[in-house]
């Protein structure tokens, strides 16, 4: 849910240590991610409480193509 919360514009944070992934990188280079690997990286996170309803604006053809190809995909499985 990372990744899709970070899309979504919701500030997300990992503590994997890992190796990232492409997607992750670039979510990351992004600032859409934020890494957390040591105590200082934690300290830095600030919470703020966030307006509700803050999410981007997504269009009807996008939102209805993604809720049909997950709809298909079920059928398939």
């Amino acid at each position: 849910m990372l990744r899709e919360a970070a899309v979504l514009g919701v500030p997300t944070v990992t503590i994997f240590h890992g190796t990232l992934g492409a997607v992750d990188r670039w979510l990351v280079d992004q600032g859409r991610v934020r890494l957390v690997r040591s105590d200082d990286d934690l300290r830095r996170i600030r919470l703020q409480r966030r307006a509700p309803h803050a999410l981007p604006d997504v269009s009807d053809r996008a939102l209805t193509q993604m809720v049909d190809g997950i709809c298909a995909t079920a059928r398939r499985g």
